[in-house]
């Protein structure tokens, strides 16, 4: 399997696959250096287009020295840049190991309490327990027909679901100006009924030149000006 170098102080940022960058493959040791293999990264923007949900790494690459450490095997997949142990948010592990062994049976996975191991060795060997129960087979096939059902199910409702309608500027103006039509033709409240007598009595409202008071439509800056103005005057004499 193909395997890349990469920096963490040079290539942290750099994405990987379209949700994936480099740092996240990185040693938990905090050193620079960092092996990737493009195949293993597939495999996991795989699982988070399946899922749909964000994919956390929680162990990728391993010096030898902090493999040790952890207590890993010399001959780990994790030395050689092509393991990643993942949890899926919101799925359990089961489900996350009967999606790879459906779709990658020639890899190497193993299933934890609380995540999965996934490599790409370049044959199958499958396993439980930390290694310690080997499996031909995770016998999760009906946990992943399910999950492949819900996604099956969301992209026929994607399928499903109409274009959002793009309204026009020549539409909305027609539109704005019915509203505002219809405004100006309502009858106004009685409760503003001696309001509206002091006002016109008073030459603050005037109306238009058809003497239409318009009392429900929306008022412009330079009406209430003008009404404001008249006001003034009015007051005066």
């Amino acid at each position: 399997m193909s395997v890349r170098e990469y920096s963490l102080k040079k290539d942290g940022d750099k994405k990987v696959s379209e949700d994936f960058r480099v740092r996240e493959f990185r040693c938990k040791d905090g050193s620079d250096r960092i092996l990737i293999s493009p195949e293993t990264v597939k495999i996991l923007q795989s699982v988070r287009d399946y899922f749909g949900r964000p994919v956390k790494i929680n162990s990728a690459y391993r010096t030898p020295a902090y493999n040790r450490k952890v207590g890993g095997v010399s001959s780990s997949q994790h030395v050689k840049g092509t393991a990643c142990d993942i949890s899926v948010e919101g799925v359990p592990p089961e489900a996350v190991a009967a999606y790879l062994e459906a779709m990658f049976p020639d890899s190497g996975i193993g299933l934890y309490d609380t995540f999965v191991h996934i490599d790409t060795r370049g044959h199958k060997s499958y396993w439980k327990d930390k290694g310690d129960h080997t499996v031909s087979t995770f016998g999760q096939g009906k946990l992943y027909e399910k999950y492949k059902a819900k996604q099956a199910d969301k992209e026929t409702d994607m399928e499903k679901k109409p274009e959002e309608e793009v309204m026009t500027q020549a539409e909305f103006d027609r539109m704005m100006d019915r509203y505002l039509k219809e405004r100006a033709e309502k009858a106004p409240h009685k409760w503003s009924e001696n309001d509206r007598r002091w006002a016109e009595e008073n030459g603050i409202v005037e109306g238009d030149g058809d003497g239409k008071k318009e009392y429900q439509s929306f008022v412009t800056k330079e009406e209430v000006a003008a009404m404001l103005h008249r006001m003034a005057d009015s007051e005066r004499k």
